[in-house]
C-alpha cells in the first residue's frame, strides 16, 4: 500500500471517529443520524467521487428512494434539496478539509526581522492588542487565540502580528487557525507560520487539518502553497428555528 493510499485511510479512520459514522464506503452512504433530527438536518460528505449523507430519520426514506433511482455516485445537497422539494431548508456554506501528508512536508522561513515564537497565555496583552488591528472578518475566519493548546506568534519590532494556533479534534487531528496582521501581509508570514504550527505536530503525531469556507480562496491558496490537499467536502442544510 502506498504512503498517500495509507494517509487517505488514516483521515478517513478519524473522520470516522469524528463524526461517529464509518466512513468506509463506495458510492453514496445513507445513514440515520438521531440528533440530526432537530432542524431536519441533513449533511453530505463528499470523499473524492463518494458521497455519505447523514441525515434526520424523518427524511430518511424520501432520501434512499431518491438514492436508490441516482445514477451518479455523487449527491449534491443542492439536487437533494431540489429534488426532494425541501423548501424550508436552508443550505450553508461548504466547508473545505484540506490535510497535509508529512511526507509533502517543506518549511517555510520567515522574512528578516520578523520571528516566530511559540506563545501562551502570558501574552494576553500583545494578543489583544493585536486583535484590535485586526478587522471581525479576518477574526472570525481565522479563529485563533491564545487560549488554544498550542500557539505561535510572529513578531516584528517585538509587535506581534501573526498568530497560528491548533484547535484538537479527538486525540490526532490538529485544526489549523491562523491570522496575519493587515498591515503585515503578503509576507509569506502565513505560510511561515503554518509550517511551524505543522511540524509541531507531525512531531506529536498530530494530523494536520486546514479548514475553510469554500468562498474563502485566499486561505485554500495559502494552504495549496504549503502542500495541503482538498480531501473533504461537507455541506448541509438545516430549517432555521
Amino acid at each position: 500500500m502506498s504512503d498517500t493510499i495509507q494517509f487517505e485511510k488514516t483521515i478517513q479512520l478519524e473522520i470516522s471517529n469524528l463524526i461517529d459514522i464509518s466512513t468506509d464506503f463506495k458510492n453514496i452512504k445513507l445513514v440515520k443520524r438521531e440528533k440530526n433530527e432537530r432542524g431536519k438536518k441533513v449533511t453530505i460528505y463528499q470523499m473524492k467521487e463518494n458521497s455519505l449523507i447523514a441525515t434526520a430519520p424523518s427524511l430518511y426514506d424520501d432520501i434512499k428512494k431518491f438514492k436508490d433511482n441516482h445514477l451518479s455516485s455523487k449527491i449534491s445537497i443542492d439536487e437533494l434539496k431540489n429534488e426532494l422539494k425541501l423548501n424550508n431548508h436552508k443550505i450553508r456554506d461548504k466547508t473545505i478539509y484540506m490535510f497535509l501528508n508529512p511526507l509533502d512536508y517543506s518549511d517555510v522561513l520567515v522574512k528578516d526581522g520578523y520571528k516566530i515564537s511559540k506563545i501562551d497565555k502570558g501574552y494576553k496583552n500583545e494578543f489583544d492588542e493585536f486583535k484590535k488591528e485586526c478587522t471581525k472578518k479576518d477574526l472570525d475566519e481565522g479563529l485563533v487565540s491564545v487560549e488554544d493548546e498550542v500557539v505561535y506568534g510572529c513578531f516584528y519590532d517585538d509587535k506581534l502580528v501573526g498568530v497560528a494556533s491548533y484547535w484538537f479534534w479527538g486525540e490526532k487531528l490538529a485544526d489549523i487557525g491562523v491570522v496575519i496582521h493587515p498591515n503585515h501581509r503578503k509576507l509569506g508570514l502565513g505560510k511561515a507560520l503554518v509550517t511551524k504550527l505543522c511540524d509541531w505536530g507531525i512531531k506529536n503525531g498530530k494530523i494536520n487539518l486546514y479548514r475553510h469556507n469554500e468562498r474563502n480562496k485566499k486561505s485554500h491558496e495559502l494552504a495549496l502553497s504549503v502542500n495541503f490537499k482538498q480531501h473533504i467536502i461537507v455541506e448541509d442544510m438545516v430549517i432555521d428555528y
